[in-house]
């Protein structure tokens, strides 16, 4: 089976495809082409007759299907080692080289920093666009330096063609990096006496410049004696490089420092003529530059985002700095880095000006570059010339020039008036064309008549042209242009004369030898390309040329070293494209200089004519669809050349003109400059002879080969620059990108070189060992014998061989034995072959593995077949036995039988035996009675006697108990009048210093008047304006009434109107009857004489002579008609007015009462509004008489509060809780009946979870932090001083990220000497300005009970915003309650806009706010107005304030307590304590069973004594849990404790040890209530009876993660985090119930907080079981990991936004974000440092990251993404489970370092989660359960040792199934019962398996979900089990306690969990 294969194909860029034909089997893992990632691996897994292949891909595992002749590579084996997936250092050494390979190597070597790559002779370097630690530094420096051997790099070793799994430690010189480069060139031009030339290429932004620098550092410091103080020469070529690059580097869009020249440095080394001699080292003695192609045409133009050359910004930077001192730059400033050795300096730059006043810089919108100081860098470029030996005054001669180009880029041209074909400079522009005169020292009138008119010469007279305003334009533009080009060729003289370069030597035993750096442009191909991109492509074919040449010498020398034959005609050859351009005179170059000659010299006659010529050229293409365009097929590739423009950008002339007026200048150095250094334009030379015309072209054809000349005769070094990606972004490899950068730099052309030749090359042992396995059996075992010396080896090689060529046909061509075609060849050291040969054997060699595999499984299935044999003769023996066994059961059964029978008829006749006797028995009992019923009632009468007597004594002790109380009264009453005296006292106190400060108090004094007095006159305008309103109000009422009066009349009128409109209707009818009835033709309508009667009795028109007995005429019929009809229309008429009226009158009312409702709510608003500003003012005024109020009544609720912790003290000891609290607490302070309350305030009072005392919000520098520093200033808080100062240090390194700071503070307000002083603790979170934080601060109003806005009154612009703030912000995130009593104001909190009036009490600023407007706003916010100067008076106001509302909200709970208890079926108890909570509808969390616990009877309450089934603990427990009756209510209800008389059926658990191991969870729950019980009835419940207790939903999106946290002493709950797939954390409390409570106390779960101090914080619970902690807000994708920090104050998340963040657990604050390259998927701290943690990424990257700095330590690189990380129990080893399905051991060894150790397979489903279980006892393996993605979760065992301790090997013991083959699907250990493996599934079911032995992997299932469950988690008690699906629902389980079920009075006490 064959197929083709591109493996012996040329590279894609160019050739044909070879004609080799490459043998694979299935199995084979190869490269297929891919549109985004080029190539990706695949594994073959079909092969057609017709030689196509179809593979499936590893990263998405869809099939591929490939034809014949489609192109695809073989894949290289992967190599491991210590640092994970490695490439080779040198690229040659991979056995299949081609593009794919190297691509995917240069990825891989990236991924983990090794940005340097040998690939044979060319050194890959990728620009890392970031900082790589140590890679650069002097320690680095001084180890290439030090290092003796040097071979030279991209020779290739023997063992190239093999590469072992251990890292090979390779001297420093072989370890790629730029140094080792230079080093290769140093050594080479030291020992071989040769010079060296180091060739650098690579596009814009690759980093070529940088790379230059190194090797000049390199080379610089090699041969210096001290590396600390240099030569002067050695710092001239240092330092010419910051000079070059300020003339001739600009920012382009691909790169912020690109350089835009060419340049060859030359550096001169002096060294001894002896070869090879120990310490011969070369001392550098001199340098020279030349430089190629500047882009002049940037000094006149730029596209949008790029820059002008770096100079002119350095000069304007200098110039605007210079304005500030005179015009006088003195240099160096204090801030330079290089001060101490740098000359002073005046420099007068009044002539400069600033960069907007110049059109050369303003033409793209970048001016600045990011972290670049131009004004810095101008000294820099100072320092740079003084060291290369530029005096002061030529430095201020260049800066001249370098102004008059800018000042000439202002000037402008206009069209004369009496001329309209000529020009003019405009008039405008005099100024600058005066200064750029001035600066260039020429004529003004000179050089604008050469910018306008054109000196035009013939044979006998010459006369002058003038220009048009146009051709004017581009003429000074040439001028400009070409001012700066010589300008920088002056620059670059000057530099290469001040340095120097040596002639000859002075001792004859010296040697002079220079080592070359060619900075040169890379391949370029873009959209147009023109006559510059043509030029550089030329440099490159060149450059490429001589590569080619080079190569080839290199592989002869090998083959020949080797003794073998080869065909040189196999190597690629460009120099057919290098003559098509240069050679003469039918070249390109040639014929476009032929064409500049010809005086009518076209664009398009020159493409014509290289069309018409080249036509037919391999290497040229014609487009006939576009004749001004043609092809060069290049080496990396086609280009397309656009003709337009050849001809002007090759001559580059300019005005002979303006040559002669610059030539007159009076500045010997700018008249130098055109004569010097402009050749091209002028036909005579200074002697008088003519000139020959010199084109750019030729003139770089000239210099291009000189520099191959010198190139030829020198060792050349070639050095690759690699630009990862277009974004300059680190971290990330655009494999496109650089693959056609590799492709246009040569890189895949050295391949291809490399593969022309024998590309494959094995060691001769190698090659036998691999291959003999393809020999016959006689000739293998004859080979295998004998000795093991290399000429041994290389015979049984060759032999092996030769047998396998004739065997297998290796050699299809059959050639000669000695034949150079040959397909393989064996050298001195190594065996060759061809790719052809190569894949024969491989081919072969698998499927003879495979032929072995198949022979060893038959063996095993015949071993397992035998096996299962053996064991069923076995198991047929076993029945047989048994059968026979019961057959004699049977038989003693019926023995048993008889003897049986027997024993019946004994018991018969002692059965009337036995009756006889019980009568008689009876006879005796019935006596007993008698006698005993008569002790009994003498017992009676005592019992009534101590009853009577129990009850004088409850009488008596409540006589005492009300005594104690009125006492305590009376002491209260004391307290109090002591208290209100301390305040009185401290009042009089504060007065008295205030009365010292005589002119603060007569100012206070006068501020508080002027107040007073605005406030009176609001008062006055707002009383006036409410009695207007009043007025008002009246008014409109009475018109409502007087409207009503009217509507009352018009209706009854309508209703007058109405009855008689019937009336007459009911008329008409009748009279129409009567008319059709009397008519005596059959169209008059006939009427009675009675109708006739009453009709003429209604109508006075009708004549009364008319007799009764007749009948009416026509006329009168018509008459009657007539008034019928005017009737029924004046009737409809009217009706309708009526109507109208109505209508109109109801409108009027309709108006009148939307008026009257909309004044009312004005009215009441104004009312608000008023009664705000009101007590504003009176806070304002009298603060001190407010707080000291507040505080007494803080002091009046103490005696209060003390008694109800008597009363509780009380209950404790007589075990009746609840009766002396409720009555206590009724007696000292009524609770408000909370049946009042409104649903609303129900949840609030239920959810509240404001911890938040004051938060501090405004806009960013309104002062609210300097206020909050001056209260902690006061305060004497040292330790929130300096977080508060350790912020803003971090503020103002990161302006834009700052995180809102929270302070815990204990306030102390003044007390009396020798009292003690009172202390509150006050939450302030400092909230900083919305534009420096990226967090949402509505969840933080949301937490607040106070918010205060800051505005600065100086400032106009911070009010506006602080409004907005109110408006759009706090306002809608306020809670809006409808309640205007106490409770609605507590749950509403408060909301102050704060007047910060610190600045213009100092007088540092006037105030700018109309301060009486702003107060009216925020009483139309409903807001508090305050004006503050110290903090402190706004936390005296709020402190009162927090304390009664937390006693408020307490004491409602209490009475929701006590009104629901009252709801309960049989009413209260004053034993139990019946009742539960309204469930929540929030949709945050309900429970399940909430309807059975309200419905049934709960029975006794789970509070205190033996009636409530709890027995009574010791004295510490007692202790703990002293003052718990309304937390130990919550428990009853949250965990369901009611107990019930009698176990539910089916559910009675087998006693026994086995089922108590067996037990899924540690039972926490009793049953409760009837309803509940006839619920878990339905449940089908198992011995486990694990239910689900309560669902928690905070959105709709799935959730990925969950966690646990600790179990700590010091609180009540545990912590539960939760994050989902949008990149929201939610982080919950599950209170503990009274069961956990009890096993903690017992068995000391925690071990952080000792148990002494379990009372410190015993703050009893009161609301739902599960209740938000915090909301993590930041990520914006799903997240990946999530897990706690070693103290549990951090919580770390993983996201795939690409980012790890750490968040603090209490606030939810944002503490830090790492962020990757690439979505971010698992993470985990070293149990050893905790500073540092591992990280995982999407690129398949493992990174060792410090936590506190950011910085990454180490990289690790795995074949796929690691999705899981999980390290052991010893902390040594790491377990990262990959995509591929794969484990990777890693060992961290040390604190700083971890280290790949192996891996094991455990299919092709990828792994999701890793929990590690550690060992249980003596023989027992740690175990690791990892979810994989092929349906099964995997039972791994640990096997470690030998050595003790070390992890040597992962065993797969068992594999149990589920569904999961898609989703993240993660697992969980749980240590109770045994040990339980707990996972979710695909289909909706938790499933658990028995990890107990001899339990064989037994299986349960909870089903309740209706999505796939994702993640699971229990706590470390294993009392409750949280599942999480992909509806976003988390899902709590607990297991129920039957254990106090029993019937009887002892099932009713029971014993405590």
């Amino acid at each position: 089976m064959t197929a083709s294969s591109a493996d012996g194909a040329s590279a894609p860029g160019g050739g044909d495809p070879g004609e080799e034909e490459v043998r694979c089997a299935v199995g084979t893992k190869i490269y297929v082409p891919d549109a985004a990632d080029v190539w990706r691996t695949a594994e073959v897994v079909k092969i057609q007759e017709d030689g196509s292949l179809t593979a499936r891909v590893d990263a998405d595992n869809e099939l591929v299907q490939l034809k014949k002749n489609d192109i695809w590579y073989l894949c290289n084996t992967d190599v491991w080692n210590t640092t994970g997936l490695s490439a080779p250092t040198d690229l040659t050494m991979l056995t299949h080289l081609h593009e794919a390979a190297v691509l995917d190597s240069l990825n891989l070597r990236f991924d983990i920093d090794e940005i340097y790559t040998f690939t044979g002779p060319i050194l890959i370097a990728v620009n890392p666009f970031k900082q790589i630690t140590g890679l650069y530094d002097m320690k680095q420096l001084v180890r290439y330096i030090a290092s003796s051997e040097l071979p030279m790099p991209g020779v290739p070793s023997s063992s190239s063609g093999s590469s072992s799994n251990a890292p090979v430690a390779l001297p420093i010189s072989r370890q790629p990096h730029v140094f080792a480069s230079s080093s290769a060139a140093y050594q080479g031009m030291c020992n071989e006496k040769q010079s060296q030339t180091i060739l650098i290429s690579g596009e814009s932004g690759a980093g070529k410049t940088e790379s230059t620098k190194f090797v000049m550092k390199f080379l610089a410091c090699a041969g210096s004696e001290d590396l600390e103080r240099r030569s002067q020469v050695e710092a001239q070529v240092l330092e010419s490089n910051p000079l070059l690059e300020a003339f001739g580097n600009a920012r382009t869009l691909r790169n912020d420092n690109s350089s835009r020249f060419g340049k060859f440095i030359e550096l001169q080394f002096q060294t001894s003529k002896a070869k090879r001699m120990s310490g011969n080292r070369g001392r550098l003695c001199g340098a020279r530059i030349q430089t190629y192609l500047l882009e002049k045409v940037r000094v006149c133009d730029q596209q949008e985002g790029e820059r002008n050359y770096h100079i002119f910004y350095q000069l304007c930077a200098a110039a605007e700095a210079a304005a500030q001192t005179g015009g006088i730059y003195y240099f160096p400033s204090p801030k330079f880095r290089k001060a101490a050795d740098a000359k002073a300096q005046e420099m007068d730059m009044s002539l400069f000006e600033p960069r907007d006043k110049f059109k050369y810089l303003t033409k793209s919108s970048c001016h600045q570059l990011q972290g670049v100081d131009d004004c810095e860098e101008f000294e820099s470029t100072l320092f740079a010339m003084q060291t290369v030996g530029i005096s002061p005054e030529e430095q201020m001669s260049i800066l001249s020039v370098v102004g008059a180009v800018l000042c000439l880029g202002n000037v402008s041209f206009e069209t004369p008036k009496a001329n309209s074909e000529g020009s003019q400079v405009a008039a405008s522009c005099t100024e600058y064309v005066c200064k750029a005169c001035r600066l260039l020292g020429v004529q003004r009138e000179a050089l604008q008549e050469a910018m306008c008119y054109r000196t035009i010469k013939t044979a006998h007279e010459s006369y002058r042209k003038p220009l048009k305003t146009d051709e004017a334009w581009e003429m000074k533009d040439a001028l400009c242009r070409a001012l700066y080009g010589c300008l920088f060729l002056q620059v670059v003289a000057k530099t290469n004369a001040s340095i120097g370069y040596l002639k000859e030597v002075q001792s004859a035993d010296d040697l002079l030898l220079f080592c070359g750096v060619l900075d040169i442009f890379g391949f370029e191909c873009f959209q147009f390309n023109s006559f510059e991109q043509l030029c550089i492509n030329f440099t490159n074919e060149r450059l490429q040329n001589f590569f080619n040449t080079f190569v080839f010498k290199c592989e002869e020398e090998l083959y020949r070293a080797e003794g073998i034959q080869w065909n040189p005609l196999d190597f690629p050859d460009n120099a057919d494209c290098v003559a098509l351009l240069q050679e003469k005179p039918l070249g390109l170059f040639s014929m476009l200089d032929e064409e500049c000659m010809v005086p009518a010299g076209k664009d398009r006659g020159f493409n014509n004519k290289v069309c018409q010529k080249h036509g037919g050229h391999k290497r040229f293409g014609v487009i006939k669809t576009k004749p001004n365009c043609f092809v060069v097929h290049h080496f990396a590739g086609s280009v397309e050349y656009c003709s337009d423009g050849f001809l002007e950008k090759n001559k580059d002339q300019l005005s002979v003109d303006l040559q002669e007026a610059v030539k007159a200048s009076t500045i010997p150095f700018v008249s130098n400059l055109f004569s010097a250094f402009l050749n091209r334009g002028t036909a005579e030379d200074g002697s008088g002879k003519k000139r020959k015309f010199v084109t750019v072209s030729s003139e770089f054809r000239e210099q291009l080969g000189a520099l191959m000349e010198t190139v030829d005769k020198t060792a050349p070094h070639f050095i690759r620059c690699i630009k990862p990606n277009p974004q300059n972004l680190p971290d990330l490899f655009d494999r496109a990108t650089v693959n056609e950068q590799l492709r246009y730099g040569g890189v895949l052309q050295a391949v291809q070189v490399s593969r022309a030749g024998y590309p494959v090359r094995l060691s001769h042992r190698d090659c036998f060992f691999d291959y003999r396995a393809l020999a016959d059996g006689a000739l293998a075992a004859q080979l295998s014998q004998g000795t093991e010396t290399p000429e041994a080896w290389r015979g049984r090689a060759e032999a092996l061989l030769r047998h396998l060529d004739e065997k297998l046909k290796l050699d299809r061509r059959k050639k000669e034995t000695d034949s150079p075609d040959r397909t393989w060849a064996v050298g001195k050291t190594l065996c060759f072959f061809k790719n052809e040969a190569y894949e024969i054997l491989s081919a072969n060699l698998m499927s003879v593995r495979v032929a072995a595999a198949t022979a060893i499984e038959a063996r095993y299935k015949c071993f397992v077949q035998r096996r299962f044999f053996l064991m069923y003769r076995q198991t047929v023996v076993f029945l047989q036995s048994h059968i026979r066994m019961f057959l004699c059961k049977l038989e003693a059964q019926r023995l048993r039988e008889s003897r049986a029978a027997r024993r019946v008829e004994n018991f018969m006749r002692g059965a009337v035996a036995r009756l006889r006797y019980l009568r008689t028995l009876e006879n005796i009992r019935r006596i007993q009675a008698a006698w005993r019923g008569k002790q009994t009632r003498s017992q009676l009468r005592d019992r009534k006697l101590e009853e009577a007597a129990s009850k004088i004594q409850a009488f008596w002790k409540m006589h005492k108990q009300r005594m104690f109380y009125t006492n305590l009264k009376k002491a209260s009453t004391i307290a109090q009048l002591k208290w209100k005296r301390i305040l009185a006292r401290r009042m009089l106190r504060r007065l008295r210093e205030e009365a010292r400060e005589v002119s603060g108090l007569l100012k206070k004094a006068q501020d508080l008047q002027r107040d007073l007095c605005e406030e009176k006159n609001k008062r006055s305008d707002a009383e006036s304006h409410v009695l207007q309103l009043q007025a008002k109000n009246e008014d409109l009422l009475k018109e409502i009434q007087k409207l009503q009066r009217e509507l009352e009349r018009a209706k009854e009128d309508v209703a007058s109107l109405q009855a008689s409109n019937d009336d007459f209707a009911s008329q008409v009818k009748q009279l129409k009857e009567s008319l059709t009835v009397g008519s005596s033709t059959p169209t008059t309508p006939q009427m009675t004489f009675g109708t006739h009667k009453r009709r003429v009795s209604n109508n006075a028109d009708v004549p009364h002579s008319q007799e009764k007995d007749k009948f009416p005429t026509d006329e009168e019929l018509k008459a009657l008609r007539t008034e019928l009809e005017r009737r029924d229309a004046e009737a409809q008429q009217q009706q309708a007015e009526h109507e109208a009226l109505i209508a109109e009158l109801r409108a009027a009312l309709k108006d009148a009462e939307s008026a009257c409702e909309y004044e009312r709510t004005q009215r009441k608003e104004a009312e608000a509004r008023y009664r705000l500003v009101l007590e504003d003012s009176s806070a304002s005024s009298t603060h001190v008489r407010a707080s000291s109020a507040s505080k007494a009544a803080v002091a009046d609720s103490a005696p209060t509060a003390l008694l109800r912790e008597k009363c509780m003290e009380s209950d404790m000891a007589t075990g009746r809780p609840g009766d002396s609290l409720a009555s206590s607490v009724a007696s000292a302070a009524p609770l408000s009946p909370p049946v009042a309350l409104e649903p609303e305030l129900w949840e609030s009072v239920l959810h509240d979870q404001r911890w938040i005392d004051l938060l501090l919000l405004g806009p960013a520098g309104v002062g609210k932090t300097g206020l909050l520093e001056q209260f902690l200033v006061k305060l004497g808080d040292e330790v929130h001083l300096e977080q508060l100062r350790v912020s803003r240090k971090m503020e103002d390194q990161a302006p834009f990220s700052k995180l809102p700071q929270h302070y815990e503070l204990v306030y102390s307000p003044d007390s009396q000497e020798g009292r003690e002083r009172e202390e509150a603790r006050v939450n302030v979170l400092d909230f900083p300005g919305l534009s420096r934080t990226k967090q949402n601060p509505a969840l933080r109003v949301k937490q607040a009970f106070v918010v205060a806005v800051v505005f600065d009154p100086t400032r106009p612009e911070t009010c506006a915003e602080a409004l907005q703030i109110l408006t759009n912000v706090v306002l809608p995130a306020r809670p809006k309650v409808s309640a205007q009593d106490p409770l609605g104001a507590c749950i509403s909190g408060r909301v102050y806009l704060v007047e910060n009036g610190w600045r213009a009490a100092a007088k540092e600023a006037a105030v700018q706010v109309d301060t009486a407007a702003v107060r009216d706003k925020a009483a139309g916010l409903r807001c508090h107005y305050r004006e503050l100067v110290h903090l402190e008076s706004l936390v005296d106001e709020i402190v009162p304030l927090m304390s009664s509302w937390r006693d408020l909200l307490q004491q409602q709970r209490l009475a929701m307590l006590q009104h629901h208890a009252r709801l309960q079926p049989g009413g209260p108890s004053p034993h139990a304590s019946p009742f539960s909570l309204p469930r929540s509808q929030t949709g945050r969390g309900a429970s399940l069973f909430a309807t059975a616990s309200q419905s049934g009877a709960l029975g006794a309450s789970a509070v205190g004594g033996q009636e409530n089934g709890v027995e009574k603990s010791s004295s510490g427990v007692s202790a703990h849990r002293q003052g718990g009756l309304s937390a130990n209510f919550f428990d009853s209800i949250r965990s369901f404790l009611s107990q019930s008389s009698m176990r539910p059926a089916g559910n009675v658990l087998a006693s026994g040890k086995q089922a108590a191991d067996l037990k899924l969870l540690r039972p926490s729950m009793k049953p409760g209530g009837t309803a509940m019980m006839k619920k878990l009835k339905t449940r089908s419940l198992d011995q486990h009876s694990v239910v689900p207790v309560q669902e928690l939903q905070d959105s709709d999106s799935a959730i990925t993660c969950v966690v646990f946290g600790k179990e700590k002493e010091n609180r009540d709950y545990i912590l539960l985090a939760a994050a989902s797939k949008d990149g929201s954390v939610v982080i919950y409390r599950c209170y503990r119930l009274e069961a956990e409570r009890q096993m903690f106390d017992q068995e000391q779960v925690s071990l952080v907080t000792p148990a002494a101090s379990r009372t410190t914080d015993s703050k009893e619970h009161i609301g739902p079981s599960v209740s938000v902690h915090s909301r993590l807000v930041g990520h914006s994708r799903a997240v990946t990991c999530l897990f706690f920090s070693l103290l549990e104050d951090q919580l770390i998340t993983t996201s795939i936004d690409k980012s790890v963040r750490f968040w603090h657990v209490d606030t939810g604050d944002m503490l830090k974000v790492f962020t990757d390259s690439s979505p971010a998927l698992a993470a985990a701290f070293l149990p050893f440092n905790p500073t540092a943690f591992v990280a995982s990424n999407s690129n398949s990257i493992l990174r060792l990251v410090c936590a506190t700095s950011g910085r990454v330590i180490q990289k690790l690189k795995v074949e796929s993404e690691v999705r899981a990380l999980k390290f052991d129990d010893t902390g040594l080893f790491c377990f990262a489970g990959t995509k591929a399905g794969a484990v990777h051991v890693l060992e961290a060894s040390d604190t700083v370092n971890i280290r790949f150790k192996f891996k094991t397979s455990l299919g092709k489903g990828a792994v999701t989660c890793i929990t590690f279980v550690p060992s249980t006892g003596p023989g027992q393996y740690p175990r690791l359960l990892i979810n994989c993605c092929d349906s099964s979760v995997a039972v791994v065992e640990c096997i470690y040792g030998p050595p003790p301790g070390v992890l040597t090997n992962l065993l797969v013991r068992h594999r149990v199934r589920i569904a999961h083959s898609l989703l993240p699907l993660r697992c969980w250990f749980s240590n109770f019962g045994g040990g339980w493996l707990i996972t979710g599934s695909e289909d909706k079911d938790v499933y658990c398996f028995s990890l107990q032995q001899g339990a064989n992997f037994k299986a349960i299932s909870l089903k309740h979900h209706q999505a796939p469950i994702l993640a699971v988690a229990t706590n470390l008690q294993d009392t409750l089990l949280v599942s999480a699906d992909s509806m976003g629902k988390l899902v709590l389980w607990r297991s129920l306690d039957f254990s106090a079920a029993g019937g009887g009075a002892g099932g009713a006490r029971g014993r405590a969990v």
